[in-house]
């Protein structure tokens, strides 16, 4: 299992990034990132990205996964962030 939590909107090139977690996992994908927030930007890291689940979804499918779960908070005062996993092998997770 490959798990990612809130670093993906840091990194510039996020389709390479997306395929990597993907070729690294033999089973599942694990990702939180943030859809709704506040965008961060100083001189040593910034946000490239605000994924959409929609977004996330097509990532998956891009690249050979089933999305299981893809979930964000439901706080409207609060950032929302996306709770998404997808797998190889959608069969092995039924029930």
């Amino acid at each position: 299992m490959v798990f990612n939590h809130t670093t993906l909107e840091h990194i510039f090139d996020i389709q390479l990034a997306f395929k990597n977690m993907c070729e690294l996992s033999r089973d599942a994908v694990v990702l939180v990132v943030p859809v709704i927030q506040q965008i961060h930007i100083a001189p040593s890291y910034g946000d490239y990205w605000r994924v959409t689940t929609m977004g996330i979804a097509q990532l998956f499918l891009r690249h050979g996964f089933t999305p299981l779960v893809i979930k964000t908070n439901d706080q409207p005062f609060n950032p929302v962030y996306c709770f998404a996993i997808g797998v190889r092998d959608p069969e092995k997770y039924k029930g």
